[in-house]
């Protein structure tokens, strides 16, 4: 194969491991690698399309990927962390009103 040497190890290696687990016990070692190769080979292809892929600035980013922080999506102004619906501001104006914080930022 002559794209083989620009997929990711881990990825190849991700790939067999799910394609043998999609595949059950009794597939053959060629019909695993097969099943890999295509796999690898089409998240190689999602990967440079950049289909998946989300511009941010800096700050954003930053707080994303160190701290798991993402902008809130109701009020676009405050940060959550991606498990949560909300940010602190929002969850608090839903609970005890929308005057509470009035002003604060």
């Amino acid at each position: 194969m002559v794209l083989q040497h620009l997929w990711h190890p881990a990825s190849h290696e991700e790939a067999r491991h799910e394609a043998e687990y999609q595949l059950g016990p009794s597939a053959t070692e060629y019909e695993i690698n097969e099943l890999a190769r295509r796999m690898s080979a089409e998240a190689h292809e999602r990967y440079m399309s950049g289909e998946d892929a989300v511009t941010l600035c800096n700050k954003c980013a930053y707080l994303e990927d160190i701290h798991g922080m993402v902008l809130c999506s109701r009020c676009n102004t405050h940060y959550k962390h991606v498990f949560d619906r909300a940010c602190k501001w929002c969850l608090s104006a839903e609970k005890y009103g929308p005057d509470l914080f009035e002003g604060v930022t």
